[in-house]
């Protein structure tokens, strides 16, 4: 695109997922500003602008004020449709009349389907975000069985930083002292969640195999180091021994990502195991993708998630992820432990290969297709055509959704002329009526009046508050107010007559529902007041003498003949 937009990237608690390392490049031609919750642990190590929100206990994942930061933006992008603040940056977006992009990484379907509220979140999303960015296939075909277009989705290499993972022998050695790994030490390092015991005592099964394969010098050698936490440690910790393995087996049950860097350098062969709770989420493998851009020889499942991301960089795939197949693959690199001067090439080339550059360019390219110069021109004619349609009051059936449309439009309407916002107000204020928030509504009207004192339909709304609450000096006020605006206003006109009909003065009544059946025409329901009018008045003979008026001018009407006949009995 030619001119330069204002993205606004709504990061939440995620870190990684945010692919950082892409803004900061799509930073060379947009302003890019992150918006994150505050983390001790985990806090966002960027160049690029960050505003930080606190967390809410009671509500995780909220972002309080966050619409207000996100005026002004030309783009909202969000990261996953599961999380409360892509909610709310979906409705900023849609409020402000901007496009709003969600970058996807989810791929599990039922892992939220008993928790109405996140199901009713992404539906939301689902439905009216204009573009997904994927990072693998499968998270395309979940949002393809959500009912997400193809031509809605492009997909979006996954990225991480690889300068922040290079190889530093340095590091290698530091980690290792710390931890009490000799240097010529072949570590073989897990990362996964221990809540589900299967995945990594494959893993162990397989390093036990493949010792019964290698040589006794380098099988003196081998490190297991386990780094994660959950019910099934405990379990995992007798299985080693059992297995002949408990000298060898190391166990990291704490948050690695300060020192990962470290970890990763003394690390030289990380195995991510095959995920095997079909129906919930896997971790997704940044960690993977760190290994890879550390050099390290990484083995995982073919058909992974990690397999689809690591896709150019030389890794180990396996199709039948049993231990027996892991064992004769792990045999195979253990004999084969790469010297300092293959990691760094390693390192290099899988840095190259996620490059954060190669997204950015993928995403620069799509930005043509979802923000362009007519984007606000074409809300600006949605705006304009919902203040058309409700020119009359809004009817009880389509307050809701006249209301949600409303909020929708008001920050949009803000930034355009005062008027439409004034609208905007007064149509609110009209479906609050219809559904009988008497008080809301008042407060909408008046706001109205405040933008724009000549809002004839504002007025009128007040006026019919002020008749049903018997506050007939204000609704007189109130609906002359309008007509001085609009003379021909036809409620405005029946209002003053109902009034003066309330009060038993007979002859201002019919002045003015005179005036609004001269508007409204025969059929409206300003003919039946009147005739009702006429028909309360004690003196027969003058009503009678207005019904005979108003029939020589609209003719022979069925209310009119009956009204008449009725007055000349009574005579």
């Amino acid at each position: 695109m030619s001119s330069s937009l204002k993205i606004k990237v709504v990061i939440g608690s995620h870190r990684d997922a945010a692919m950082l390392a892409m803004w900061e490049s799509v930073a060379a031609y947009h302003s890019v500003e992150l918006l994150a919750l505050e983390s001790i642990d985990h806090p966002v190590c960027t160049t690029l602008p960050v505003t930080m929100f606190p967390l809410i206990p009671d509500m995780p994942g909220f972002m309080r004020d966050v619409d207000r930061f996100l005026v002004g933006a030309d783009l909202i992008v969000a990261i996953d449709t599961s999380r409360l603040f892509s909610f709310q940056s979906l409705r900023a977006a849609r409020k402000l009349g901007v496009k709003f992009c969600c970058i996807a990484h989810e791929f599990s379907p039922f892992v939220y389907e008993k928790y109405a509220n996140i199901r009713a979140i992404q539906y939301d999303i689902h439905q009216f975000a204009d573009l997904f960015f994927t990072s693998s296939r499968k998270t395309e075909q979940l949002l393809q069985i959500e009912g997400v277009s193809a031509d809605r989705m492009v997909r979006l290499p996954a990225v991480m930083r690889g300068s922040d993972f290079a190889f530093d022998p340095s590091k290698r050695q530091k980690f290792r002292r710390y931890v009490g790994i000799p240097d010529d030490a072949v570590l073989i390092t897990i990362k996964t969640s221990l809540e589900d015991i299967d995945p990594t005592l494959t893993i162990m099964q397989g390093v036990r195999l493949c010792m019964n394969r290698i040589a006794p010098g380098l099988r003196s050698k081998v490190r297991l180091l386990v780094c994660g936490d959950g019910q099934s440690q405990s379990k995992l910790k007798y299985e080693a021994s059992d297995m002949g393995l408990g000298s060898k087996v190391l166990f990291l049950a704490q948050d690695t990502s300060p020192f990962l860097s470290d970890l990763l350098a003394a690390t030289d062969l990380l195995i991510e195991g095959r995920w095997t709770k079909k129906h919930e989420l896997e971790p997704l493998p940044w960690h993977a993708l760190a290994a890879a851009c550390a050099g390290v020889q990484v083995i995982l499942p073919r058909g992974s998630v990690a397999d689809e991301w690591l896709t150019g960089v030389d890794v180990t795939k396996i199709d039948d992820f049993s231990s027996a197949d892991l064992a004769f693959e792990l045999a195979k690199l253990v004999e084969a432990a790469p010297p300092q001067d293959l990691r760094r090439f390693t390192s290099q080339s899988a840095s190259a290969i996620l490059s954060s550059e190669k997204s950015a360019a993928i995403f620069l390219k799509a930005l043509d297709k979802v923000c362009h110069n007519e984007a606000k021109i074409s809300r600006r004619q949605g705006l304009n055509t919902f203040i058309k349609q409700h020119q009359v009051p809004v009817t009880y059936r389509d307050a809701c959704d006249v209301l949600v449309k409303c909020e929708e439009l008001r920050d949009f309407a803000s930034t355009c002329e005062l008027e439409h916002y004034s609208e905007i107000m007064r149509i609110r204020g009209d479906a609050l009526v219809a559904l009988s928030r008497a008080d809301e509504a008042i407060q909408s009207f008046e706001h109205s009046l405040k933008i724009n004192h000549t809002n004839f339909q504002a007025l009128r709304g007040l006026g019919y508050l002020a008749w049903h609450g018997h506050s007939h000096e204000d609704a007189l006020s109130f609906f002359k107010r309008g007509l001085a605006v609009n003379p021909n206003d036809y409620q405005c006109l029946m209002g003053v007559g109902l009034v003066y009909r309330r009060l038993k003065m007979f002859e201002e009544s019919v002045f003015w529902l005179q005036k609004a059946v001269a508007v409204g025409g025969p059929e409206s329901p300003s003919l039946s007041i009147l005739v009702q009018a006429c028909l309360e008045n004690p003196d027969n003979s003058v009503s009678l003498d207005v019904l005979t008026s108003i029939r020589e001018s609209l003719g022979d009407h069925p209310n009119l003949l009956t009204a008449i006949d009725k007055l000349e009995s009574h005579q």
